[in-house]
């Protein structure tokens, strides 16, 4: 903490400068007034939530339903196309895959692209591409048709992340776990959604009218982006403060907090060794995912969300088509499928509303038992519940355990979301995102032929509980991310190996005025609960990316 004889005197000063020290403060003598620099947690923290982020949770949250109809649309779409048009099991799976396959391309250039050229742009790419290729779909002729428009459909889901990515840089660190909790709710709703659409147009009105009706959501959100505004952290990331501001000073309009603000005030820039001093070339755009494995920490970071994220992948989308191989009505005794395109649907109804007591309960144990721990435990849970999914053969019992494993499963992943965005800066943020949802759309496009396979129920359960296992693992490994400011994440990742200096790297001089982060036996930072971003001294702003996770 900085001494009191840092700050500056308090005659004729604004109230809002008693708790920001000296080199936070730029005084204008030829006006006589003191220009208070913030930093963008700092600025969020005076302008506070409200309407704006409101507003932002309502966009973004379309987008991501959009994700989800599109998912769930699968379970429908892949059985009823495979009896109209007499497909065999590995083009009724290819069909499902490709949608992955094209996301997992669409991660990796919407996600880069999001870095270079801002969190806005991208997500009308991705809503444009997800409406456009989704209409298409309902008219493709034939097989071949249909395989790249819903290819096609993947690329334009891959760049979701934007919205959700813009919405996290939008928030105080305080606010930040449960607010990205509650976008997790369109997802549950875009199943639902699909769910009964399927239910009431599906047998009378075909399989095309079903994927006409799955692309109105996005429709919406199109409509209503005009009004997103572009992240300030990307903005001072690319030297542009004076609009990082503008969109500050407009949220704080938006929620009538003004007058919290300082009169004369500018935000911080980001340190210079991360600032982009000039538009990147082609070939630093064509390098930008591998800005991920740029250090040590980074690149075991990366490798462990990585591994979640296929598991999850492999997971959550495998559950939702076991679930409904499970409830198809098409499925006989010996595991082989009849081809009619009819389900229990209220069934899957109930299993999808499984995810709003998840996320119900996640919302309130996300800060409390932090990232990992939540987590962990929802893996744990997902797990049991898929593993005796696949045991039991009772009506009433598989309902039990698929709403159980749906709703763990759900719960999980949603922390997932979450927690990545806190692992890495602000110029990594969307890429690192992006290429973890590359992974996870891997893991679904793999999961398709597990659970289309000749394998009986059980062992496609058995696999998904051994992948829950593997996922519960990887995320103990990983750093505590909760009431991490984004602000901290901004230092040069030259300093890694500097932050935590041995006792050989120090002398006894500089061990006197070092301030070391309390830190965990696997290397994760403490969460501190009285850090205040405001009276800490820049020393003590240690960058969370500065932190060995080994």
């Amino acid at each position: 903490m900085p001494s009191t004889s840092s700050y500056l005197p308090t005659n004729g000063l604004d109230p809002n400068a008693l708790s920001l020290p000296v080199e936070n403060q730029i005084n204008t003598e030829t006006e006589g007034v003191s220009c208070h620099k913030l930093t963008v947690d700092e600025a969020l923290a005076k302008v506070g939530t409200g309407k704006f982020q409101y507003i932002l949770l309502l966009i973004a949250g379309l987008a991501f339903s959009g994700d989800a109809i599109e998912v769930s649309l699968l379970t429908f779409l892949s059985p009823c196309v495979q009896n109209n048009w007499d497909l065999s099991n590995i083009d009724t799976a290819s069909l499902a895959s490709a949608v992955f396959g094209g996301a997992m391309v669409g991660s990796v250039i919407l996600g880069a692209g999001a870095d270079i050229y801002g969190r806005r742009p991208m997500y009308f790419v991705s809503c444009w591409l997800v409406l456009f290729f989704g209409i298409c779909s309902c008219v493709a002729w034939n097989y071949q048709t249909l395989l790249f428009t819903r290819a096609m459909v993947g690329v334009g889901i891959g760049g979701i992340t934007s919205p959700f990515n813009l919405l996290a840089e939008l928030l105080q660190p305080c606010e930040r776990g449960q607010y990205l909790m509650y976008i997790e709710y369109f997802w549950t709703l875009g199943s639902i959604y699909c769910t009964l659409v399927a239910y009431f147009m599906l047998s009378s009105y075909g399989w095309r009218v079903l994927t006409a009706f799955c692309a109105l959501p996005v429709t919406l959100s199109l409509a209503a982006g005009i009004w997103l505004p572009e992240s300030p952290r990307w903005l001072l990331l690319q030297n542009r403060p004076e609009e990082a501001k503008q969109v500050i000073m407009r949220m704080a309009r938006i929620n009538k907090t003004e007058p919290n603000l300082p009169q004369t005030w500018d935000l911080e820039c980001i340190s210079s060794s991360v600032q982009s001093e000039s538009k990147p070339s082609f070939q630093d755009k064509l390098k930008k995912p591998l800005e991920v494995f740029s250090t040590r920490a980074l690149s075991i970071r990366t490798l462990l969300v990585w591994t979640v994220w296929f598991m999850f992948g492999i997971c959550y989308y495998g559950l939702i088509l076991l679930i409904s191989r499970v409830y198809d009505i098409g499925e006989t005794d010996d595991g082989q499928s009849s081809s009619k395109c009819s389900f229990h649907s209220l069934s899957v109804v109930f299993a999808s509303s499984a995810e709003v007591v998840g996320l119900t309960v996640i919302v309130f144990t996300i800060d409390s038992l932090g990232r990992r721990g939540s987590q962990a435990g929802f893996l744990l849970i997902a797990a049991l519940g898929t593993f005796f999914l696949g045991l039991v053969s009772s009506a009433s019992l598989v309902s039990v355990f698929a709403f159980f494993a749906r709703g763990a499963s759900m719960g999980a992943s949603a922390v997932t979301w979450v927690a990545v965005p806190e692992l890495y800066p602000t110029k990594l943020r969307a890429t690192g995102h992006s290429l973890a949802n590359t992974m996870a759309r891997l893991g679904a496009f793999v999961s398709p032929f597990i659970v289309d396979s000749t394998l009986s129920i059980f062992h496609v359960a058995l696999i998904f509980a051994i992948a829950n296992m593997i996922s519960f693992t990887s995320v103990l490994m990983l750093p505590e991310t909760a009431g991490i400011s984004l602000d901290m994440l901004e230092e040069p990742q030259s300093q890694v190996r500097n932050v935590l200096p041995s006792q050989s790297d120090m002398d006894d001089s500089q061990r006197g005025s070092e301030q070391e982060p309390s830190i965990n036996g696997d290397g994760s930072i403490l969460a501190n609960d009285t850090y205040n971003p405001i009276a800490d001294s820049v020393e003590s702003r240690s960058s969370f990316d500065s932190v060995d996770v080994t």
